[in-house]
């Protein structure tokens, strides 16, 4: 599963060209990066699109904080997955073994302007996606895999697949 981030503010554009595939994009900003022109792209698959590939100059995380629906994985087949640089399996009951993905692994690839979410299994208001993510990461053992939080509303979904 990947990481969600949709309904976002994006910063102004440095750039849009066509290129032929994600790897070309990715490609053209490391280029603009060289002159501090890329801090990130975006890319779309969709047929037709005159612009597929887009240059953005923004930090990453100021990015991110722009977006209120928030999406990550909990686990994945019993591999138990935590948004910081460490985890510790003692602390999360139902899992296997675990990954932390902070600001190094798992890093930097998500979707966004997804058109359909699936109906969650369980709900809940949650004060910050910390708090979504352990709600739905208790849920383990019920198959839970993925959550969502939607930032204005303070809402969490947990959800069997995504």
């Amino acid at each position: 599963a990947s990481y969600l981030y949709d309904d976002c503010r994006y910063p102004a554009l440095i750039t849009g060209v066509h290129v032929g595939d994600i790897n070309e994009c990715k490609d053209l900003c490391d280029l603009y990066a060289t002159a501090q022109s890329c801090d990130f792209f975006t890319y779309s698959s969709l047929p037709l699109t005159d612009e597929n590939c887009k240059i953005y100059l923004e930090n990453w995380d100021t990015f991110v904080g722009g977006c209120n629906t928030l999406g990550a994985p909990v686990q994945s087949n019993g591999n138990c997955i935590v948004q910081d640089d460490h985890c510790d399996i003692n602390d999360l009951p139902g899992c296997d073994t675990c990954t932390a993905c902070g600001t190094s692994k798992c890093y930097g690839i998500f979707e966004s302007e997804c058109a359909d979410f699936p109906k969650p299994e369980e709900t809940s208001d949650a004060i910050n996606q910390a708090f979504c993510q352990n709600v739905c990461g208790s849920l383990v053992k019920e198959d839970i895999s993925y959550y969502t939080y939607q930032v204005e509303e303070q809402t969490c979904g947990c959800y069997k697949e995504m």
